[in-house]
């Protein structure tokens, strides 16, 4: 519908930058502007959970975190257990998410 209300005759290339955060915007952004006279450069498109044994993305992912979340995580997450075993890709991501930000 969007679409509809802008015509798109005439309009010349768009370059976009997109972060994606290597979260879902990765897998969403390239649907969304197909169609669209837009050249997609992409940064941080790979799923984290999906890049495998990549640690650059997993490094990248939990220094974000890490730098970004406010004091009181780190807190609270003081006065609780550390993350349990098990789980997987996804737990081990967990754990290693659970020791950065109380660092």
């Amino acid at each position: 519908h969007l679409r509809s209300l802008v015509p798109l005759e005439g309009i010349r290339t768009l370059k976009v930058v997109a972060d994606a955060g290597n979260g879902m915007a990765g897998h969403m952004v390239p649907g969304v502007l197909a169609g669209l006279p837009v050249e997609l450069i992409p940064l941080y498109f790979e799923l984290e959970l999906a890049s495998g044994q990549d640690q650059r993305v997993t490094a990248g992912t939990l220094e974000w975190a890490r730098h970004h979340a406010p004091p009181a995580v780190s807190a609270v997450l003081g006065r609780l257990p550390a993350a349990p075993p098990g789980g997987g890709r996804v737990g081990e991501f967990i754990r290693d998410l659970d020791a950065a930000l109380r660092a």
